[in-house]
């Protein structure tokens, strides 16, 4: 091999190794990327937001396939199905994230309940139960 290739070689294993550097410096934890306006938007959308909701905590880790009609779960090498149901558990974890999210509604109805403001205190309440329904109904 000529010390020109060898150096092609060289180069293009750095700037390889520095684009996957950068991309996982840019990527950012999809759990971490779970915000109320998230939790709020995969309320509203009902089903579809309860999977959008799913998918985000579960990246990579469960998928249902449209093609065999059946669950999915990677065990670290390759996808198995998923014959144990180990994505129910996951499901729990979504109503938990609906039932943390409706929590904080608590003080902000108090102090509307303070300042008098019915009409805040009937919109904050109506807000939370719809996220303590929606919990329930998953479980």
């Amino acid at each position: 091999m000529t010390d020109s290739l060898k150096q092609q070689i060289a180069d293009r294993v750095a700037s390889e190794a520095s684009a996957a550097s950068e991309d996982k410096q840019k990527a950012p934890d999809d759990k971490e990327t779970i915000t109320p306006e998230f939790i709020a938007e995969c309320l509203y959308k009902n089903e579809l937001g309860d999977a959008m909701l799913f998918a985000r905590l579960f990246k990579g880790r469960f998928i249902f396939s449209k093609i065999s009609n059946q669950w999915l779960n990677f065990n670290g090498q390759h996808w198995d199905e998923d014959i144990m149901c180990a994505r129910l558990p996951g499901v729990e974890q979504v109503a938990k994230i609906y039932d943390n999210a409706a929590w904080p509604f608590n003080d902000q109805i108090k102090e509307a309940k303070q300042k008098e403001q019915a009409s805040l205190v009937k919109e904050l309440e109506e807000r939370q139960k719809a996220y303590y329904a929606r919990s329930k109904r998953l479980r």
